[in-house]
Order: C-alpha cells, then sequence, then structure tokens
C-alpha cells in the first residue's frame, strides 16, 4: 500500500470553516505535506494569515515557485496563480483560468496525480463551479483517495444544490487504505465519513462536518 503523503485540498465560499475543522486536529509531525487552493480575487489579502489561523500546530506558508516540499508543512496557493506539485517542489502558473477562475483546484489536482499517483489524497470542500470535480476523477484513477464535503454541510448554493457531482452517501465508516495520514480524518469531532456509490471507487469517500 503507498505511503499517502501528499494531500491536495481545494474550496470557495465557505471552506475556511470545514478546513479549520481539519486542520485544527491534525499533529505537528504529520508524515505528509497539503497544499491548498481556495477561489480568491486576483488582488486577495488576508488568506494567508486567515489559514494560518486554523492550521492549528502546523506551519503554513504561501506557496512559490521552486519551494521544496516537506512533510508537515501547509503550502497555500497566493492570488491569481495555480499552484502545481512537481516531483518534490512547488511551481506556479499563470496559465489561463480554469473553471472560471485563477488558482483553480483542478490544476493543482492534476499535477499531483501526475507526479504523486496513488500517494495523494484529494479533498473538495465548499466547491464552485465543479472546480476539483476532474481533478477528483484523476487522482481516483491512479488509485489516490478522494473525499469531498457533504453538499448538505456545504455553504456554496451549488453544492447546497447538489451540483457539485458528489456522490451520494451509504454509511459512516473510516476510510479504507488511508494508512499513516488516515489520523488526519480520525479521532473525535463532528466530521463523519461515508462510502461513496458507483462511479467512485471504493477509495472515495465523504467528509460530513
Amino acid at each position: 500500500m503507498p505511503d499517502r503523503d501528499i494531500i491536495v485540498i481545494g474550496g470557495s465560499a465557505g471552506a475556511i470553516a470545514p478546513l479549520r475543522q481539519i486542520l485544527g486536529r491534525l499533529p505537528p509531525d504529520l508524515p505528509a505535506a497539503i497544499c491548498i487552493v481556495l477561489h480568491m480575487p486576483a488582488n486577495g489579502i488576508g488568506i494567508l494569515s486567515t489559514v494560518a489561523g486554523a492550521a492549528g500546530r502546523l506551519p503554513v506558508r504561501q506557496a512559490e515557485s521552486g519551494m521544496v516540499i516537506e512533510n508537515s508543512q501547509v503550502y497555500l496557493a497566493g492570488p491569481d496563480r495555480h499552484l502545481l506539485v512537481l516531483d518534490g517542489h512547488l511551481m506556479l502558473d499563470r496559465g489561463p483560468c480554469e473553471n472560471l477562475v485563477r488558482p483553480a483546484i483542478d490544476p493543482l489536482f492534476r499535477s499531483a496525480e501526475r507526479h504523486y499517483g496513488p500517494r495523494v489524497i484529494g479533498v473538495v470542500l465548499s466547491e464552485r463551479l465543479s472546480d476539483g470535480a476532474a481533478g477528483l476523477q484523476a487522482i481516483k484513477r491512479c488509485g489516490g483517495i478522494t473525499l469531498v464535503q457533504d453538499p448538505a454541510d456545504a455553504i456554496s448554493s451549488k453544492c447546497r444544490a447538489g451540483r457539485c457531482k458528489q456522490p451520494r452517501s451509504i454509511s459512516a465508516l473510516q476510510a479504507p487504505g488511508l494508512a499513516t495520514p488516515c489520523s488526519i480524518w480520525s479521532g473525535s469531532g463532528r466530521s463523519r465519513f461515508h462510502r461513496a456509490r458507483t462511479r467512485l471507487p471504493s477509495h472515495s469517500v465523504k467528509i460530513r462536518i
């Protein structure tokens, strides 16, 4: 079973609250790196301090091209640049907007799948415009773990309306095969896990915050 040492998280409106719950429960010696894309305007400010305040004991750094990826670190995409993970380092890209936004979730997820394969855990929180759906499919195809926020808990109107192409949940359980970084999702709190229905492999689960 591969180590799950690359965690990629994407979200838009309302993602900070579930992000706080997730990051706040992580140990300071987490054996994985976390890369985050949040939809923001090109002149967006204050996101770094907001995420840092939510990250608990993990240090949060704004991503820069060439930055070496290290475990127990949180890397946050800055405004107006896509964040990509390459083999051991980060890259910022001013390519075209995807799903009408830059930074977008899909470029991060695709790059993680391409360079880290089954080592990736992909998480979508409160998404809009279906950004992240194609990236999650790529991660699933290569054997990675995929998680989505329960639409009933998402603040984004499109998630609440069920247009995020997220699977229905069946039963609550601990996600199988998450290996060591599964400690991210374990422990007490309000988060619950659900096996996904068909069209998503057994690796896929849903988070209920």
